[in-house]
């Protein structure tokens, strides 16, 4: 892959211009672009996505710059999921809608098996995250 970003260290104006233009895989016919991580944990983080998404709706609502993320043990052990939604570049304050988030974290389950990150250009102004890390939660689902 083209980009590759470390866990925090992708919050301003010019990296998501480096963002747009070095991911290495987009999806435009439903307005998706993201980049998947190479030097993580392999996992399958794809169960936890309705779950994650779901509960943006159940939060309080996200200032710009803002974020939510939640942490869910793998059944099984050996890994844990970290999935993270930022109001990145949104101008109001909003949760992400339940359909976007599902759509951009299955376009990285489905194509990164090492996690990684992306948003609805079109549609969205939240990043989304999905990143397989080792070890386990403190606190399952939180």
């Amino acid at each position: 892959m083209l980009f590759q970003a470390s866990h925090c260290d992708f919050h301003s104006k010019f990296g998501f211009v480096a963002f747009i233009t070095l991911a290495s895989i987009s999806s435009p016919v439903l307005g998706q672009i993201f980049s998947c991580f190479e030097s993580r944990e392999v996992g399958d983080c794809s169960q936890f996505i309705d779950s994650f998404c779901q509960s943006a709706n159940d939060i309080p609502v996200l200032n710009e710059q803002d974020n939510f993320s939640r942490c869910f043990n793998a059944p099984g052990g050996g890994f844990k999921c970290d999935l993270t939604a930022w109001n990145e570049f949104g101008t109001v304050s909003q949760n992400p809608l339940t359909a976007h988030c599902e759509n951009v974290l299955n376009a990285i389950a489905d194509n990164c098996p090492r996690g990684g990150q992306g948003m609805n250009v079109d549609t969205s102004p939240f990043e989304l995250r999905m990143i397989p890390n080792s070890g386990s939660c403190s606190f399952n689902g939180n």
